[in-house]
């Protein structure tokens, strides 16, 4: 498994990826992350985060 590209922590469910394949820990990691791709340009980033937002929703309440 890989590692939080910013803080080196092992990912759990809050886990994000980026266009590039780097896995953040969490939106904050994701913030911090200095040169990456920008995410938020990518035609299907709201569909990604809708996605993960009910994965998370999902698993915390069921």
């Amino acid at each position: 498994m890989k590692m939080c590209k910013v803080c080196r922590k092992k990912p759990r469910i809050e886990r994000r990826v980026d266009s590039d394949g780097n896995v953040f820990c969490s939106d904050e990691c994701f913030g911090e992350f200095e040169g990456g791709p920008d995410d938020f340009s990518h035609p299907y980033i709201d569909d990604y985060d809708m996605l993960r937002i009910a994965y998370m929703d999902w698993m915390e309440n069921y």
